[in-house]
């Protein structure tokens, strides 16, 4: 704590702002997210990604009638409402504990889903599911 010649051991108080800083990055702190960030820019986190706006999967090139069709069978997608088909391939993702790549359709961030369990459970009984703009928010029950 307190390196002179490491940034990310900043006296926060008792916590390592080196691990602290990701915490609350990842649950959205905008002082945090800002402060994060920009130490990645400058190659102090090498290798962090940031949860709340991934970078585009250019490794992955699948089409996306085969690929997203596991998540979509039964549905008529035609019919589901602009941003919904996303939220369903998210929620699709996790469930298969994959790594959840859609964007939303309105702000293009990313759609991040949390599994929700009941005190005492060991599986999620719901999930929420979120972007940045707040369109593609809610909560789904019984996967």
């Amino acid at each position: 704590m307190t390196q002179d010649n490491d940034e990310l051991s900043l006296d926060c108080g008792g916590d390592c702002w080196g691990c602290v800083g990701e915490i609350e990055a990842a649950m959205g702190d905008e002082d945090s997210l800002a402060k994060v960030r920009d130490e990645s820019f400058r190659g102090l986190r090498p290798g962090w990604i940031d949860q709340l706006n991934p970078p585009p999967r250019e490794d992955v090139h699948v089409s996306p009638m085969i690929d997203y069709d596991k998540y979509l069978a039964g549905l008529d997608v035609a019919a589901l409402p602009e941003g919904a088909r996303e939220v369903l391939i998210a929620l699709g993702q996790c469930q298969y504990g994959e790594y959840v790549d859609q964007r939303c359709v309105f702000c293009r961030g990313a759609i991040t889903v949390e599994p929700l369990t009941l005190t005492g459970e060991s599986r999620p009984t719901s999930w929420r599911h979120s972007c940045p703009c707040g369109k593609c928010n809610g909560t789904m029950r019984g996967l």
